[in-house]
């Protein structure tokens, strides 16, 4: 999270400069194993949890579906 507004698989440069930090990771059917989240300066609210949440289940979906059509060809 930066400037209110949350940004997934950021560079190193927009990572250490971000207000809020958070891993996500979840299994193929959407059950959790692991969250771990920091706010760096300032707490960050439920509303922008849940962003971070959605923007990290929809970037590990993409993953999960390139990892399996590289296995089915």
């Amino acid at each position: 999270v930066g400037s209110e507004m949350c940004i997934r698989d950021r560079d190193y440069k927009e990572d250490s400069s971000a207000e809020a930090d958070a891993n996500f990771v979840i299994t193929d059917k959407n059950k959790i194993i692991e969250i771990q989240a920091t706010a760096e300066q300032y707490p960050f609210s439920e509303k922008m949890f849940l962003e971070l949440m959605m923007l990290a289940k929809s970037g590990i979906e993409e993953i999960i579906k390139k990892q399996k059509d590289v296995l089915e060809n």
